[in-house]
């Protein structure tokens, strides 16, 4: 699914855009295109790579924007890497359902909210914050804000390729 949904989508929506002359686009894509980093932080030179299948079409998107980019320059792209981003499809069909152990917060809010689990229970007691927890970071205005910022900023250039946030 991620692959039809994330890159045949991507590369119509690109399509359709080309034929109407519209070549400006802000992609979401997700800071799953770091891969495992080796040592931290990561930097703008940081070598993508992505381990899981999300994060490949994600990073295959990146560079299909980049190709495009490179073969014709009045396209102007930002590619905004998130951290822990959710969502689902409405009908269910993806989503944040996942097999096994889930890697964000939103399944395990999810299963309290549904009845699966009687609680929602924090992890960890000695991060490095007031009271010991995780600091849970959600989308906020900031993120909005940023979003907007960069829809309206200059285009990328051939030696700045990459933002992070």
């Amino acid at each position: 699914m991620y692959y039809n949904n994330n890159i045949i989508g991507t590369i119509t929506l690109l399509e359709v855009m080309a034929a109407y002359g519209c070549k400006k686009l802000v992609f979401s894509s997700s800071a799953t295109v770091c891969g495992w980093p080796k040592e931290l932080p990561c930097t703008e030179e940081f070598p993508l790579s992505a381990a899981k299948p999300y994060g490949r079409t994600k990073l295959m998107i990146e560079e299909v924007c980049r190709d495009v980019y490179a073969s014709d320059l009045e396209w102007k792209f930002v590619l905004l890497q998130y951290f822990n981003p959710v969502g689902a499809h409405p009908g269910g069909r993806i989503g944040e359902d996942p097999h096994g152990i889930p890697n964000n917060l939103m399944p395990f809010i999810q299963h309290v909210g549904v009845g699966r689990q009687p609680v929602l229970k924090l992890f960890g007691t000695d991060y490095s914050t007031k009271d010991g927890t995780g600091v849970v970071k959600c989308i906020t205005w900031r993120l909005v804000k940023g979003r907007l910022f960069w829809r309206w900023y200059q285009p990328l250039k051939r030696h700045q390729e990459r933002k992070s946030h």
